[in-house]
């Protein structure tokens, strides 16, 4: 099992889909360290469409990667939850310029990678109605 230098890399969790990284706290004051996680998040997982959506969604989910527009997305959201652990996806669309729904589907990708984690929900700065709050795994 490949290691990378910063992280230990541990066994696949069941209710997790792929490996997860363990950052110690002192690690996130390093700028190398939070680099490199961003960059894991632009990378770390696949934009998807659900089980029953139409056709339509998984050429959109394709084109959205291909472009790499997708990745480019994920690293917004990750350096936004790093900077500001709490906010909610509409919080985390306001800090990054991206639209709401944007940053909706890139967060769960980051959550699947083991890289961000669902918090208690409170009520939303921007939107005004509970919503889940984001944090880094670490």
């Amino acid at each position: 099992m490949k290691k990378h230098p910063r992280f230990i890399r541990t066994e696949p969790d069941p209710e997790r889909e792929p490996l997860f990284f363990v950052v110690h706290k002192e690690q996130m004051r390093d700028p190398a360290t939070v680099a490199a996680l961003v960059e894991m998040a632009r990378c770390a997982a696949k934009a998807g469409s659900a089980l029953l959506d139409p056709p339509t969604s998984d050429e959109a989910a394709e084109r959205v990667e291909r472009s790499d527009r997708a990745g480019t997305h994920r690293k917004l959201c990750m350096e936004a939850v790093l900077r500001r652990p709490g906010m909610t996806g509409a919080e985390v669309a306001r800090e990054t310029g991206l639209e709401r729904h944007e940053a909706s589907r890139r967060l769960p990708e980051l959550r699947r990678a083991g890289l961000v984690r669902c918090g208690d929900p409170r009520i939303c700065e921007v939107r005004g109605t509970k919503q889940v709050s984001w944090w880094p795994t670490s």
